[in-house]
């Protein structure tokens, strides 16, 4: 039987020995929200390109080998900080670095068309700061421009690095069928310990 985490994390994990050690909480293999991050951003660039270049946004940070590729807009994700944010519930606060780079040459005026580009996908990335409801907001941080020369062919690299702010939540499991909890109370020294018995509510049916 096919084992989507298994390909996803090349077999260094199984779908059956994580839901085993997690209680079912990764048993569908979900995407990392990095992922569709990053899968959304690509998805919309490519929805603006012209007819035949959709191909050419790809979620990958390899640079094309031959000059017939270019150009090309690669989408990847570099580090990102976390901080906790709520306790109840347990909650982190992410700033992702999310790389849109433009990768172009064998044509005049590298400059100007790289920026023509880095234009676009600053508007197309920035009028959805919320990345369909992926993340809390997105600004541009920085843009790098470089130069550089792959079999004779000049190149342009315009590197745009956005943070990408967005929240995930850890969700504590607990078992369907528990019925009751063993409740300690933790009171001053030379005072009696009370312990009591919770029952909970029996969820009715399958």
């Amino acid at each position: 039987m096919p084992d989507a985490l298994g390909d996803l994390t090349g077999g260094l994990f199984s779908a059956e020995s994580v839901a085993a050690a997690t209680g079912g909480l990764l048993a569908g293999a979900a995407p990392h929200q990095r992922s569709l991050i990053r899968q959304h951003v690509a998805a919309r660039l490519r929805g603006v390109a012209l007819a035949g270049m959709a191909d050419r946004v790809q979620e990958s940070r390899e640079l094309p080998v031959n000059e017939d590729e270019l150009p090309r807009i690669l989408v990847y994700t570099l580090g990102e900080v976390s901080e906790p944010w709520s306790k109840s519930p347990d909650r982190l606060q992410r700033d992702l670095e999310l790389v849109v780079e433009i990768v172009a040459g064998g044509i005049r005026f590298l400059d100007q068309y790289g920026d023509g580009i880095a234009n676009v996908i600053e508007h197309v990335v920035m009028t959805d700061p919320g990345q369909g409801g992926l993340a809390v907001d997105t600004w541009l941080s920085s843009t790098q421009v470089a130069f550089a020369e792959q079999q004779a062919v000049d190149l342009v690299l315009v590197r745009l690095m956005f943070t990408c702010r967005y929240q995930t939540e850890h969700v504590e499991l607990v078992p369907d069928d528990l019925a009751q909890i063993n409740a300690a109370l933790r009171v001053p020294t030379g005072t009696p310990a009370t312990e009591d018995l919770i029952d909970l509510p029996v969820k009715e049916g399958p």
